[in-house]
């Protein structure tokens, strides 16, 4: 029990406190990660909602730190954790283009990350929410100027330009 003390400390104050606060502190997630492993982090995690939500939030800022907490989870999830994780990650391209593209590697890599949000969340559910959220990862990663960064930034954009129709075929709208 003492192993999952520092997580489980801070979702129990997210319960107290309400939705609107912000669990879940990165430090607590690295020193986790660690002592004890990302495994076993990202199953006490998962197996919080609250905490787990408010860690995927995080993630989805774009944050430096945040995306390195996603990265060591992602090396150690499976399938319905790493879905998850590479939508908070593509979100994180509306927020960070040129960080998240200059990754956009290994777990991370443009295939998974360069994509319409996924529709499972019950933020981008309908046509308009999901349309609006693809638009705003196609302009951020259109501001992404590095030289070096033009080759992925280029074939993000045609990757997320592509998602489009499969949101139009989704939600009957071709």
């Amino acid at each position: 029990m003492a192993a999952l003390a520092p997580i489980a400390v801070v979702a129990a104050r997210a319960a107290d406190a309400g939705a609107s606060s912000q669990p879940i502190v990165a430090s607590a997630i690295e020193e986790r990660i660690e002592r004890e492993g990302a495994r076993s982090t990202l199953q006490s995690l998962y197996a919080n909602p609250v905490a787990w939500q408010s860690a995927l939030r995080h993630m989805s800022t774009g944050a430096p730190r945040w995306f390195r907490i996603a990265e060591a989870l992602r090396a150690a999830s499976d399938s319905g954790a790493s879905s998850q994780l590479d939508a908070a990650v593509a979100e994180a391209l509306g927020s960070n283009p040129a960080f998240i593209l200059s990754h956009a590697t290994g777990s991370f890599s443009p295939s998974r990350i360069c994509k319409a949000p996924d529709i499972d969340d019950a933020r981008f559910d309908d046509f308009s929410s999901a349309l609006a959220e693809l638009d705003r990862r196609v302009a951020a990663v259109e501001t992404v100027s590095e030289a070096e960064l033009g080759k992925v930034r280029d074939d993000c954009l045609a990757s997320l330009r592509r998602s489009e129709a499969g949101l139009r075929r989704f939600f009957d709208r071709e």
